[in-house]
C-alpha cells in the first residue's frame, strides 16, 4: 500500500489557518443570524441573485469564497465583515510558524488579548445610525 506524506511549508499553513478561521467566522455569524432573524438559504439566494444550490455550495464549503463574495453574504445577512492583520499569535503545543520572508520579524509573541479583535469579531453587525 503506497504511504503519502504530506508536507506543508509555514506559508501554506499560515494560509490554511486564515482561512480556516474565515469560514468558522461565517459559519458562526450564518448560525447566529440563523437563529436571530430566521434568515434561510433562501431567502439569501434570492437577495443575492443566486440559486439556492449555489449559495448551499458556498456554505458548505464546497466552493470557495472570494473576499468580494464574502462581502456580498455578509451583507445578506446584515452584517459588516472585518479584517485585520497582526502579528502572529503562538499557543502552547502549537505547531509554529519557523521561518518567514526577510526581514519579518516572527518572534514576537503575543496573548489573544493583545493581538487584537477575535476572529469572531471579524463579521459583525455595522453600527446603528444616531437620528440627528
Amino acid at each position: 500500500m503506497p504511504s503519502f506524506q504530506i508536507t506543508l511549508t509555514p506559508k501554506d499553513r499560515a494560509a490554511g489557518r486564515f482561512v480556516g478561521r474565515v469560514k468558522r467566522a461565517f459559519q458562526k455569524a450564518l448560525d447566529d443570524e440563523r437563529r436571530r432573524s430566521g434568515l434561510t438559504q433562501s431567502k439569501m439566494a434570492r437577495s443575492l441573485d443566486v440559486h439556492r444550490s449555489v449559495l448551499s455550495r458556498e456554505i458548505n464549503g464546497n466552493r470557495g469564497l472570494s473576499a468580494t463574495r464574502i462581502g456580498e453574504l455578509a451583507w445578506a445577512m446584515g452584517l459588516e465583515p472585518h479584517f485585520e492583520l497582526r502579528k502572529p499569535t503562538v499557543r502552547a503545543g502549537q505547531n509554529s510558524v519557523t521561518s518567514a520572508p526577510a526581514g519579518t520579524d516572527i518572534g514576537t509573541t503575543t496573548t489573544p488579548a493583545q493581538s487584537g479583535a477575535d476572529v469572531n469579531a471579524m463579521l459583525r453587525r455595522p453600527p446603528v445610525p444616531v437620528a440627528a
